[in-house]
């Protein structure tokens, strides 16, 4: 291991700072330097992508769905959802504290609400900037939920028309084109005195209602610019197969089925939109009864069958497509119904073909689970979280995206410090390079490098830097550092980061970490 140049001279100039001097080193404070002095070890790794906190960092109480937003703005994603099956479905709002840690705050932010929870979904109801909340209910009036800006919820359900509820999918888009946010809601079964609505915004935060023409058995439910128009359809599943209800402007919603899924019956339980093969289309991906889900192409003017991939138990409840290798497709993860079945991985190859990538997931039984796709450790890559309404049985699991991860041990006074910085993890097929930085301050908001991503390190503190090799096959370098045993280094705050320079894509920010000298 060996000091490398500065961090900030391989960096375009940011905006409001003076360029780096190309003669600066990673070396600004002699107690730095003190801490890291001697040379890198490689140690053996498990090259697997995800990786599963333990314990949870938020409760095992069974979750039936989650929204995830920044709701007190503070910059990290936050939860709130309904607890599962075996309780009263009550709402929870979990805070994340910006290191992988989530707090119950429910008493202090949250309205008291009869009736169990069915569904919660973000939106900015009134456009003041900040993530409100509608949560439906089952066999009692919906609930409106106000953010006053600092994470904390006020009802405001009076802006909602009445006999809203029992709607098991709501989705949030705006629908009329008027610049607000609007939302659809649908049932899943025929309830008396309930009905599928579209709830237009009126920009300001109150809703009207309109019928909305979906099945009566809906089971998944997703907006998208389908046909390229310029405004929002929806595609509902049902046990029939998928529908698309095609927006001809003016809330007028016209059942386009027979054209853009011409023969395609299949058993729907949930589905997913995205460009899955990269043609500037959304395509989709519907979670079906075994054997077998269905990938279908967007040509334009239908939906074609491209794949089918197969199932197992009741078949796929859940399903989200995301980049989850950062290479600009769409991968695939899926929640299989049946006892202890593992999450299914799917990773795309660019043209929309989806390979089985199960090695690169930790061993996580399911049952029941809703999957979703979020940055929860703040490092710029998504990871998923998986939560089970049968919270007695197995545990929410939380994976951890090692993508940009960035693993600090504990620095002790006499003892060697291990850092481990992630990229391209379990499936690196060429050597790249990683500069690691050791500092004695942190920016309080990060320096946004486009093509980057964050820094969080104030080069301007001091700091060292060390270079090593991310091994291909691993996608790990290891870090490996005496810590000097001299009195003074005691209670020294560190700050850690690394820049990883891929072969074939994009050089990137790691995860931050701090940490003390003990």
């Amino acid at each position: 291991m060996r000091p490398t140049q500065s961090l900030a001279a391989n960096l375009p100039a940011p905006v409001g700072r003076p360029p780096a001097a190309p003669a600066r080193t990673w070396l600004g404070v002699a107690a730095v330097a003190a801490v890291c002095a001697g040379p890198a070890t490689l140690a053996a790794q498990v090259p697997t992508q995800f990786v599963g906190r333990t314990p949870p960092p938020f409760a095992a109480e069974g979750l039936r769905e989650l929204a995830i937003a920044d709701f007190d703005g503070d910059g990290d994603l936050d939860l709130c959802g309904s607890t599962g099956l075996f309780s009263l479905r009550k709402n929870i709002l979990l805070r994340n504290d910006g290191q992988e840690r989530f707090t119950d705050v429910t008493a202090t932010t949250l309205p008291v609400a009869a009736g169990s929870s069915l569904m919660t979904v973000p939106f900015d109801m009134e456009g003041d900037g900040d993530v409100d909340l509608f949560v439906s209910k089952q066999n009692q009036p919906s609930r409106l939920w106000r953010n006053t800006g600092a994470g904390a919820f006020v009802d405001a359900s009076g802006n909602l028309p009445g006999n809203v509820t029992n709607h098991f999918h709501v989705i949030a888009a705006d629908f009329d084109g008027d610049g607000d946010v609007d939302l659809a809601a649908a049932l899943r079964f025929a309830v008396p005195g309930s009905q599928d609505q579209l709830l237009t915004n009126n920009g300001s935060g109150g809703f009207a209602a309109a019928a909305l023409p979906v099945p009566a058995d809906t089971q998944g439910l997703a907006a998208s610019d389908v046909d390229g128009d310029g405004d929002f359809d929806l595609i509902a599943g049902s046990a029939t197969g998928p529908r698309l209800l095609r927006n001809d402007g003016n809330l007028v919603f016209t059942d386009a089925t027979a054209t853009w899924f011409p023969g395609l019956g299949m058993a729907v339980q949930n589905l997913t939109v995205g460009d899955i093969d990269g043609d500037g289309d959304p395509d989709l991906v519907c979670g079906c009864s075994a054997p077998s889900d269905f990938v279908l192409r967007n040509t334009g003017g239908s939906f074609a069958t491209i794949a089918t991939l197969p199932t197992a138990g009741s078949g796929t409840k859940s399903l989200v497509l995301f980049d989850a290798d950062e290479d600009g497709d769409l991968d695939l993860v899926r929640s299989l119904v049946s006892a202890f079945i593992p999450l299914g991985f799917e990773i795309n190859d660019g043209t929309g073909s989806l390979a089985p990538a199960p090695s690169r997931l930790p061993v996580t039984a399911t049952i029941t689970a809703q999957v979703f796709a979020a940055d929860i450790d703040g490092d710029g890559d998504r990871d998923v979280l998986a939560t089970e309404e049968l919270g007695v049985v197995v545990t929410n699991s939380v994976l951890i995206n090692r993508q940009r991860d960035l693993v600090v041990g504990q620095p002790v006074r006499g003892q060697p410090w291990a850092i481990t910085a992630w990229s391209e993890p379990g499936y690196a097929s060429l050597h790249h390079t990683c500069r690691l930085g050791i500092g004695l301050t942190r920016l309080t908001t990060p320096l946004a490098i486009p093509g980057f991503g964050d820094l969080w390190l104030d080069l301007d503190g001091g700091y060292v830097a060390f270079e090593n090799i991310v091994l291909a096959n691993v996608g790990a370098a290891a870090f490996t550092v005496p810590v000097p045993n001299l009195p003074h280094l005691l209670g020294l705050p560190l700050h850690v980061q690394a820049l990883v320079e891929q072969a074939r894509h994009p050089a990137h920010f790691t995860a931050d970490r701090s940490v003390v000298v003990q």
